[in-house]
């Protein structure tokens, strides 16, 4: 993902619960999505799940 594409990302609001292969929690319904979060969902491998359900 490239950095445009990132801050395409960043600011819009996260439209269900996303968590990572472990559970862990990347994202909560509502959240508005950060770098942390990119990072994070990119380390999980969820990134394009992130990207998929944001508005």
């Amino acid at each position: 993902m490239t950095s445009q594409q990132k801050h395409f990302l960043i600011g819009k609001r996260v439209l269900r619960r996303i968590e990572g292969p472990t559970g862990e929690v990347i994202a909560q319904e509502g959240d508005l999505v950060t770098f942390e979060m990119i990072q994070k969902a990119k380390s999980s491998d969820q990134l394009l799940i992130l990207s998929l359900n944001v508005e």
